[in-house]
């Protein structure tokens, strides 16, 4: 797997160097060699990653069939829409203030940011349910999918919060 990923870095990152090169008539810095090695990690990764969920996709279709698998993308659509409200930009704003912060107080930033999730994910899993007969007849999608969406929803926050915050995920891989 590793092979792989530097094969794919390692061709990234000879593509965006000719096209820095074509656009700045100069051979990259120090500085923006790092940033292209970082951009190569990012693109890299999001490529292995896409060739995976492809493949999965693909199978899930082949073992689920097309009704059960469109049961299934039918939870994940409306828990993605319901998770809106429920971060509310908070992995954005947890960034924004840990960058602002000139203080060590990244763990106070991170545990208001997670005690905010709570509070937004009750608050509006608690709305989402209440208005779920409204939902469900207005839309004609049985109620057993859409309560899934809401539980859905959840996982999909506090998975999604921590994914975007430095202090969850160490990134001394990155090159430097």
């Amino acid at each position: 797997m590793d092979a792989l990923s530097d094969r794919v870095k390692s061709l990234i990152l000879g593509i965006v160097k000719y096209f820095y090169i074509l656009i700045f008539q100069q051979a990259p810095g120090n500085l923006a060699e790092n940033i292209i090695k970082k951009i190569a990690w990012a693109i890299s990764g999001s490529l292995i990653a896409a060739v995976f969920i492809f493949i999965f996709n693909v199978l899930a279709i082949r073992y689920l069939g097309p009704v059960e698998y469109g049961k299934w993308n039918l939870i994940v659509s409306f828990a993605q829409f319901i998770m809106i409200p429920m971060l509310w930009g908070m992995g954005t704003a947890t960034l924004r203030q840990l960058g602002a912060d000139k203080k060590d107080s990244t763990k106070s930033i991170v545990g208001t940011s997670f005690i905010t999730l709570i509070v937004l994910s009750l608050i509006f899993g608690l709305f989402f349910f209440l208005i779920k007969n409204n939902v469900v007849s207005w839309l004609s999608i049985p109620s057993q999918l859409y309560q899934y969406a809401i539980g859905y929803a959840f996982i999909l926050a506090f998975f999604t919060l921590p994914r975007h915050l430095p202090t969850f995920h160490s990134p001394h891989w990155l090159p430097h």
